[in-house]
């Protein structure tokens, strides 16, 4: 894909915002800058048309419980043709520079890529036992109208630091370095959600 495409592409799917160079420039400075739990969240990050379009999409899709109660209940959601492009963009080398340079992280490899549901009496839980290894963790949420009184908040533990609290958010892409001394849950999904 040569230069022009590649910008075309990225134009497709990110907020004009994300891809002026002072505003990249200065999202890889505050992130390079946070000693532990370094992260990014960034609002609207998706054009408007593109983060509609997927979010359309994913109303209309089914998904499978998997519960194991002393690690996790969550629904895996079922992937249809109208995702596949999304998908690709996020697996492709042009998105990969493009987490590089606005974290400075050196992204190397094919990136692990799960679409996730998480309902009412949903929850993840920390294990002692799970393999952790450096990583970048990165989370697109397609979540309206959430209330923080419902639960269901990405959590980020690393030693004598604060905890990482990530709420759902509409549109809104995480990005937060994971180490081999970062644990992370989802908080359970309470009773009111059901209200939502």
């Amino acid at each position: 894909m040569n230069e022009h495409n590649s910008l075309q592409e990225l134009r497709r799917w990110i907020r004009a915002l994300y891809l002026q160079e002072d505003t990249m420039r200065q999202l890889q400075q505050s992130f390079c800058e946070q000693p532990c739990l370094a992260h990014l969240r960034l609002h609207d990050f998706l054009s408007q048309h593109e983060a509609a379009t997927l979010l359309h999409h994913l109303k209309k899709t089914t998904a499978r419980l998997e519960a194991v109660p002393d690690r996790h209940s969550f629904r895996w959601i079922d992937i249809t043709r109208e995702l596949q492009p999304f998908l690709a963009f996020l697996a492709s080398p042009l998105f990969l520079r493009y987490l590089q340079q606005i974290t400075g992280l050196p992204l190397t490899g094919s990136p692990e890529i799960n679409l996730l549901r998480f309902e009412k009496g949903d929850y993840t839980l920390l294990h002692d036992h799970d393999i952790r290894k450096d990583a970048l963790m990165v989370t697109f949420e397609f979540t309206e109208h959430w209330e923080n009184i419902f639960g269901g908040y990405d959590a980020y533990l690393a030693r004598a630091e604060e905890p990482l609290l990530l709420y759902p958010n509409m549109n809104t892409l995480t990005l937060v370095h994971r180490t081999q001394q970062t644990q992370q849950f989802t908080k359970y999904v309470n009773h009111l959600a059901r209200y939502h």
